[in-house]
């Protein structure tokens, strides 16, 4: 466990530095999330800790207690309802992987220029998705944005990171057609500005 509470200790002051409950070294929110964290490594050690998961527990502890928090977080993991999502953070991430080969194929279906340009300006989904997939949008949009596709999140399961990654894509499409490849991919890593 020592080594999954080293890396907790270092990544709780980089989560959600935005936000007034995570904001100061040691403020309550941060303390808050560093119990649930180090709880979920010590309660399933084969998966531990990895970075993300911190947005996550974040995200739960704005709208629950951490008791609450840790529980549903076992739940989203384990697959109490939707996919599990122990498969983001597992050793190979099998999930993501799995994840970002479906949203280019989406890409291809539904934004077929844009992929033709990600493909010739050699940019793959993993360059900027795997963000959304790993910390469902908390780094990616605005805290107001973030709550609602959270809501939709909490009530489909994962399709709802496809729907607003091809959404988000879809509304940028022309400005990201005409970047080349070192703009491009230097846009889409803070994606949407």
């Amino acid at each position: 466990h020592t080594r999954h509470f080293a890396q907790i200790d270092k990544d709780v002051p980089r989560t959600m530095t935005g936000h007034i409950h995570f904001r100061g070294d040691g403020c309550k929110g941060q303390e808050s999330l560093r119990r649930v964290l180090k709880a979920y490594a010590h309660f399933n050690p084969n998966l531990g800790y990895t970075q993300g998961m911190s947005s996550y527990a974040a995200v739960l502890l704005l709208y629950m207690n951490e008791e609450d928090a840790f529980w549903v977080m076992v739940a989203l993991f384990r697959g109490a309802v939707h996919e599990p999502l122990e498969g983001l953070y597992s050793p190979g991430m099998p999930l993501v992987r799995r994840c970002l080969h479906q949203l280019e194929g989406l890409l291809g279906e539904h934004l077929p220029r844009l992929a033709a340009h990600f493909q010739r300006e050699c940019v793959h989904a993993s360059m900027f998705a795997t963000q959304w997939f790993v910390t469902l949008f908390a780094y990616s949009l605005p805290l107001g944005v973030v709550e609602r596709v959270w809501d939709v999140f909490m009530l489909e399961g994962v399709k709802v990171i496809f729907q607003v990654g091809v959404a988000l894509l879809q509304r940028a499409e022309e400005n990201l057609l005409a970047l080349p490849f070192e703009v491009l991919a230097a846009n889409l890593r803070h994606f949407p500005a």
